[in-house]
């Protein structure tokens, strides 16, 4: 993208990752919130089910809109957008070399993943939920993150005999900080539980969603 040798715009340089990152996160979640959007209102609703498609080829569609499509058009108008840039820092006899940011590093392909993730959540939701889809996906999200917590709350005070200060889990070990601030690593079974439901949740989350986005679509076609 812009590159500068002075200070001021290097640090400027520096934010381009990020505002990649964050415009391509809310910006994808936004086009999955809305996907879907001819279930709104019955007669569009009617119009849109009684398209010489399958259930399974709407939601192929609105998957490809959502990922492919939005990905293409995203890339190429943030490209364009640092070329505007750079335009701009001629215009103002602003010295600029021209750079790249690095679109497929670790940490992006990384939030390209979990921003997968969160695109399939709400196109289920989407194809759930006939008003207010994001609205209503997020409240119940909200729901289960609370029923979650309690549940592992509630868990740890059976398991802990209400003798715990703090808890860590993570795939990278767990452990407990006890109430005498002891530490208790001899947590059986804990790691591997932790192991399997980050493993899920990174692998199999979204394909279940692609499946309730169907069973639902399904379910409003017949």
């Amino acid at each position: 993208m812009v590159i500068s040798n002075r200070h001021q715009d290097y640090r400027a340089l520096m934010m381009l990752p990020k505002m990649y990152q964050v415009g391509f996160v809310v910006l994808a979640t936004l086009v999955a919130g809305t996907a879907f959007s001819n279930l709104r209102t019955k007669e569009r609703s009617m119009s849109y089910l009684s398209l010489p498609a399958t259930t399974l080829e709407k939601l192929l569609a609105e998957l490809f809109v959502s990922t492919v499509v939005f990905f293409a058009i995203y890339v190429f108008s943030f490209y364009i957008f640092n070329f505007l840039m750079i335009l701009f820092g001629q215009a103002v006899s602003v010295s600029f070399e021209v750079g790249f940011v690095d679109i497929f590093d670790q940490t992006t392909m990384s939030i390209y993943h979990y921003t997968l993730i969160g695109q399939s959540i709400l196109l289920a939701g989407a194809a759930t939920f006939m008003r207010r889809p994001m609205i209503s996906t997020g409240f119940t999200l909200f729901v289960v993150v609370v029923i979650y917590l309690l549940y592992g709350l509630a868990f740890f005070h059976l398991f802990m005999d209400n003798d715990f200060h703090h808890v860590n889990l993570s795939p990278k070990g767990a452990y407990v900080i006890t109430n005498n601030f002891t530490v208790k690593t001899d947590l059986p079974y804990t790691t591997n539980i932790v192991n399997m439901a980050k493993y899920l949740f990174d692998y199999a989350l979204a394909p279940l969603m692609w499946i309730v986005a169907y069973l639902k679509l399904k379910e409003k076609q017949v």
